[in-house]
């Protein structure tokens, strides 16, 4: 009667639950349990080893691939530079924050001012400027790559939005992975920025493919002949001149009409600062040479001014703007052949 029945029971509780904790149905699931809070522990040492691990890493990668980044961007003449570059843990993982500073003011990272009133990602930079610092972080990110040498990089369309001089950079980079890559693949819509690639590569180790249609909703590969975008106008009117006159190849009208755009094409670079972008061969341009005859500025020396009257006069003819019926003039093919020789002779390097 003098007994403490609530200690007897809780006493009879843990009797019955240590009986329950070592019989035949519990034991294992016990022994399980026991085993998962031991992995959770070790798991969460390796956790904290990774964790520091991850920690030492940033320290020496974060500002070397900033420094990386910035070097691209001075390549392709941004006039910003990457700033604050600092590590981020999610749930997701980890993966980092950065922003930029354009001379004095910093831009904080990629929070768009929603009022527009503060320098920020969405209301300072051009579609360019943003291409450029993507593939700026893309080409930083091959050269911490420990396997690039066997690796194969593909770039899809890589100078889209950018402009002629980091379209440049842009071509001389790839030629430049092209050699620390296993291979590099190409993929774009312009043809001119294609060819620059192929221009300045080495022949033997590259590929020109262009997609074709092969049959109804369907397209395949085939090899491209490059080079012939590459050749410009003049070096087509070059070629045709050249057949007329060595074979005598051609239409007639049209070559005798490819004379004066060619002697145009070749003054302009033989004479950038006289003869200009849209300027027009007349006789103005030839009276401005003898005007310059003997002087500092001289343009052409005597034989050459003559030599390019004598083929004006004759190229004169069949030019709609300084001739009313030069599209009946009469052609006579050795006359011609004479001609267009001289023309070559002139814009002979």
């Amino acid at each position: 009667a003098s007994a403490d029945t609530s200690r007897l029971s809780a006493e009879l509780s843990h009797l019955k639950a240590t009986k329950n904790r070592h019989s035949p149905e519990i034991s294992p699931l016990c022994d399980a349990y026991l085993q998962e809070i031991q992995a959770k522990a070790e798991t969460e040492t390796k956790i904290q080893k990774s964790r520091e691990t991850l920690e030492q890493h940033r320290e020496v990668a974060f500002p070397k691939y900033e420094k990386g980044v910035n070097n691209y961007l001075g390549k392709f003449g941004a006039n910003f530079l990457l700033e604050k570059l600092l590590p981020m843990n999610q749930r997701g993982g980890a993966t980092s924050t950065y922003g930029a500073k354009i001379g004095d003011s910093s831009i904080e990272p990629v929070k768009a001012n929603p009022r527009g009133t503060e320098p920020s990602f969405g209301n300072v930079f051009s579609g360019g400027d943003r291409r450029a610092l993507a593939f700026a972080f893309f080409l930083a990110s091959l050269d911490q790559y420990p396997d690039l040498a066997h690796t194969i990089v593909v770039l899809d369309d890589p100078m889209s939005s950018m402009d002629e001089h980091r379209s440049l950079v842009t071509a001389q980079l790839i030629l430049e992975f092209s050699h620390r890559a296993d291979q590099v693949i190409v993929l774009s819509h312009s043809k001119q920025f294609l060819g620059n690639i192929w221009n300045r590569g080495n022949r033997a180790e590259t590929t020109a493919l262009e997609i074709s249609y092969y049959q109804q909703n369907s397209s395949s590969f085939r090899e491209w002949d490059i080079s012939e975008i590459l050749r410009t106008e003049h070096d087509r009117r070059h070629e045709e001149l050249t057949e007329y006159r060595d074979k005598g190849k051609g239409e007639s009208r049209k070559i005798a009409q490819a004379i004066r755009l060619h002697l145009e094409g070749y003054l302009r670079v033989a004479c950038p600062d006289a003869f200009q972008q849209g300027d027009s061969l007349s006789k103005k341009f030839t009276h401005e040479c003898r005007k310059r005859l003997n002087s500092d500025a001289q343009i052409l020396d005597e034989d050459k001014i003559q030599e390019l009257e004598s083929i004006l006069e004759y190229a004169h003819k069949f030019h709609h703007d300084t001739n009313a019926v030069w599209e009946t003039e009469t052609i006579n093919p050795t006359e011609l052949r004479i001609f267009v020789g001289q023309t070559l002779n002139f814009t002979k390097p």
